[in-house]
């Protein structure tokens, strides 16, 4: 094929077709393969969390105390563990509506970070969950009953809610997964017919 250099300037624009290329490419990853950009954010983000309680968690352990300064550590790395627990819900659910949706074109391979929530592994974690936050708060609970306020230090509340938080989210998203066997259920239903 024969090929002579253009005259003139290039229609392509590095930032606006740059990103439009990058916006292709990440659909095009999100549709087929949503865990290697939902799982990566999800570590990203629990990374980060356990990196900002690094200060705080060595002070504690040298100190025995936990200082009003953390508070603002605690509750930002809460939330980052929040959103990255987030993420990874929204990575197994995404993988399995991809693996409904297009069987067909992608090849199905084992999710052994995902599996386990179909088990009944999910309820002895949950559960374990709930005592962590039973157990670290029950003291200031029933001082709160006993003489209407309470002592308790504000971490063990924060601590708390997180472990409360991420059991419901795993129990959400074991519901969302058995929506999704429902749909595959009928999709395979209809299939056969």
């Amino acid at each position: 094929m024969p090929y002579s250099e253009r005259e003139g300037r290039s229609k392509l624009s590095v930032l606006k077709d740059g990103f439009r290329f990058l916006g292709v490419i990440l659909s095009t990853t999100l549709l087929y393969r949503p865990g290697k950009i939902l799982g990566f954010l999800s570590w990203l983000f629990l990374l980060a969390g356990s990196v900002l309680m690094i200060y705080p968690i060595t002070f504690y352990l040298s100190s025995s105390t936990v200082e009003d300064w953390t508070i603002y550590r605690f509750l930002f790395s809460s939330l980052l563990a929040q959103i990255a627990a987030l993420l990874w819900g929204a990575t197994a659910v995404a993988s399995r509506v991809v693996e409904v949706a297009i069987r067909d074109e992608i090849k199905q391979s084992r999710r052994p970070l995902f599996d386990w929530v179909r088990t009944p592994v999910l309820f002895l974690v949950c559960a374990v969950a709930i005592g962590i936050s039973t157990f670290l708060v029950w003291p200031g609970l029933v001082q709160l009953i006993q003489t209407s306020h309470t002592d308790i230090h504000w971490s063990r509340f924060v601590v708390a809610l997180l472990f409360l938080h991420l059991a419901a989210l795993l129990i959400v998203f074991r519901a969302v997964d058995a929506l999704v066997d429902l749909v595959d259920g009928r999709l395979k239903y209809l299939e056969s017919q």
